[in-house]
């Protein structure tokens, strides 16, 4: 039984009985809780990490020997091991996180469908609303369109700062077109990296899980703040990668903590350490100052203007 197979038998039934649960008929609107918001963004969390883990070719296997005297680098990989970055394991993993947004949205479709009443009749109009909710929508007007792809960079301006203190921006002096966009283009790695990662994860831990608090009536900060607490959960579990890499030791530990919460920029630059950090606070506040002013379009679901009331 493939993975494909075992994703869509298990994942659907359940997709379709959590629906059905948190969905009674007549519900007042919000029609759904934020507790039960929570609990749909749950599923939607630990679905989409525990898909990585149902096929054997897509999970991590690796030696229980500790190794000491690292030097804070990665260890050499044993032939029996199969970390992250196999071809093999990469592959696994993106057809397993594609199949497990695809449940996620249909989850929330059949949310709006019985809300909708649950009938044949409503399929499409509960799609066009799904659809709508989700993002998966064009905006004639450049504007709405282009500065909304903005504020994520604002938000990793820290990042873009130790990259340029690196030299590794586009036409700096680290940078090449063979070793930073070949990779990108011809690697498992790159597609990983660049395009099924963040198309998957901004679907699932932005479109799919604002769309449920949103339905539940959750205030505005809570949209904003909750949506990323779900998406760091979902990453956890690299800190176990991390671990194993660098010799399952106590300093192998720290490093597994410290990364998974704070990236490793602060190491690599010690002396502009509290540059740095400085630079990642001003992201945050760049992206919070602008998150509304560049996402707010006329008739936005999710955010009320003056002349227009967001629904439910």
């Amino acid at each position: 039984m493939g993975p494909s197979f075992s994703l869509i038998t298990v994942g659907v039934p359940l997709a379709l009985l959590i629906a059905y649960l948190l969905m009674p008929p007549g519900f007042p609107f919000p029609p759904i809780s934020v507790f039960q918001a929570h609990l749909l963004a749950a599923f939607f969390t630990f679905s989409y990490v525990g898909s990585l883990y149902i096929s054997k070719n897509a999970r991590l296997r690796f030696s229980q020997k500790q190794i000491e005297g690292l030097n804070d680098q990665a260890r050499t990989r044993e032939e029996e091991e199969r970390w992250r970055d196999d071809p093999d394991v990469i592959k696994a993993r993106l057809l397993a996180a594609s199949l497990s947004t695809f449940v996620d949205c249909f989850a929330v479709f059949l949310l709006f469908w019985k809300l909708d009443g649950g009938r044949k009749s409503l399929i499409k109009g509960s799609l066009s609303g799904t659809l709508l909710r989700l993002g998966f929508t064009s905006s004639t007007v450049p504007a709405e369109a282009l500065l909304p792809c903005l504020t994520a960079p604002a938000l990793f301006l820290g990042p873009l700062y130790v990259s340029f203190l690196s030299s590794s921006l586009p036409f700096q002096s680290e940078w090449t077109y063979r070793g930073n966009v070949l990779p990108i283009i011809w690697s498992w790695q790159g597609w990983r990296n660049y395009l099924f990662g963040p198309v998957t994860e901004e679907i699932v831990f932005r479109a799919c899980i604002l769309a449920i608090y949103h339905l539940a009536g959750a205030s505005r900060p809570k949209m904003i703040f909750l949506s990323p607490l779900w998406f760091g959960v979902a990453h956890l579990h690299h800190a176990w990668d991390v671990y194993n890499r660098f010799g399952r030791t106590t300093s192998a530990l720290k490093r597994a903590v410290f990364t998974t919460c704070f990236g490793q920029d602060l190491e690599r630059f010690p002396r502009r350490r509290y540059v740095i950090i400085a630079v990642y606070i001003f992201g945050v506040a760049a992206y919070v100052y602008t998150l509304q002013k560049w996402t707010t379009v006329k008739t936005s679901v999710y955010w009320t203007t003056s002349n227009y009331s967001a629904p439910y």
